[in-house]
């Protein structure tokens, strides 16, 4: 009967001395609950403290390690205790015992140690997702969180602890073949802005809504993992999109995007492009120009609300806004904004100029 490729493997632990003939266990070996770490990246790893009494001299410690469940160069064998008198001076393989890997410890005198065996599973997952509820009246959002473990092993785990980037540690059973999903926290009344945003650089020609908010840092941090959003102004359990969280550790703005707005008819682009203030050098060759660019979009509001559209633009190197329709604003050296007001049913046009100055042609 196969076990779970982490719990049964390491009950498979064996302290034996080398010159013993036979695989006679000289020591019992206690285990701890295996406890999942996740890292910001995503990625995981498990790991288990093992208590042994450690023979004085050369001994050999054998862990169980199916390939199939576990990346076998990720297990790693380290002395969490005593600080000294106990050490690793080898892993290894053996031909005849496959499937194990083998570790040589050397004890100047008998001790009792504990030893921390770490591996990264294939079979273990762990996600965290949000549920965020708007109430655009306030201006106010509930973000509620959970996690989410996926077991692909063949036996149960029980007593597994998972400790996630943002601290949180759950202690669950996962049932073979299964998933497991807890409440992590809620964060009531967080305050956020909403915005439509048109920025062909990052979304392409469409409308987009996005939510910005900041998580307080008297909260806590926040895991990576998708975000649902819901307004309380909208039909009952009617989400309005989904968004990616990034790892955020706290009293950080963050932007999501929400969904794209098809009511929002976008058209137009650049009407003209020529190059001015042209410079040559003395092989009459091209060397400096100014470059000057012309813009014209066409808004159309077909939804049934008034609203204000955030329209960004992006440049490189030197250069700026000359002339605008709307009033300008620079985000930074690579970004302009505009907010053009939108009523419904209703066109708006935005016209502007850029200049560039470009070194090469």
């Amino acid at each position: 009967m196969k076990g779970s490729p982490t719990i049964s493997a390491l009950m498979c632990l064996l302290i034996i001395p080398t010159a013993a003939v036979g695989l006679e266990v000289s020591s019992q070996v206690r285990l701890s609950p295996p406890e999942i770490v996740v890292l910001p990246s995503g990625r995981l790893y498990l790991r288990q403290t093992v208590e042994a009494d450690v023979p004085a001299g050369e001994s050999e410690l054998a862990l169980e390690c199916p390939v199939a469940e576990a990346d076998e160069q990720s297990v790693r064998l380290r002395v969490m205790e005593p600080e000294e008198g106990v050490s690793i001076a080898e892993r290894y393989r053996r031909p005849e015992a496959t499937g194990k890997l083998f570790w040589k410890l050397i004890a100047t005198s008998p001790q009792h140690a504990v030893l921390q065996v770490r591996c990264c599973p294939k079979n273990v997952s762990v996600g965290v997702s949000y549920d965020a509820r708007l109430r655009p009246a306030e201006g106010m959002l509930d973000l509620l969180a959970r996690v989410t473990i996926q077991f692909t092993g063949y036996s149960d785990m029980h007593d597994v602890s998972a400790r996630l980037p943002s601290g949180d540690t759950l202690v669950t059973n996962l049932t073979s073949g299964a998933s497991t999903t807890q409440d992590l926290f809620a964060l009531r009344d967080i305050p956020y802005c909403s915005r439509h945003v048109y920025d062909e650089k990052a979304y392409g020609k469409q409308v987009v809504h996005l939510v910005e908010l900041a998580v307080p840092s008297r909260c806590r941090a926040l895991g990576a993992g998708a975000v649902a959003f819901y307004s309380a102004e909208s039909e009952a359990g009617k989400m309005l999109g989904k968004a990616t969280m990034s790892v955020n550790r706290g009293d950080e703005p963050v932007e999501l995007r929400v969904c794209t707005l098809p009511d929002i008819a976008v058209s137009g682009g650049m009407t003209k492009s020529e190059q001015q203030s042209v410079k040559t050098d003395v092989y009459k060759k091209l060397a400096l120009y100014d470059l000057h660019e012309e813009y014209e979009y066409s808004f159309l509001n077909r939804g049934s609300l008034d609203i204000e559209l955030v329209y960004r633009a992006h440049g490189e190197g030197d250069w700026r806004v000359e002339k605008s329709s709307h009033k300008c604003s620079r985000i930074d050296a690579d970004t302009a904004e505009w907010v053009v007001p939108l009523a419904r049913g209703r066109e708006s046009i935005l016209e502007y100029t850029t200049v560039q100055k470009t070194l090469t042609p």
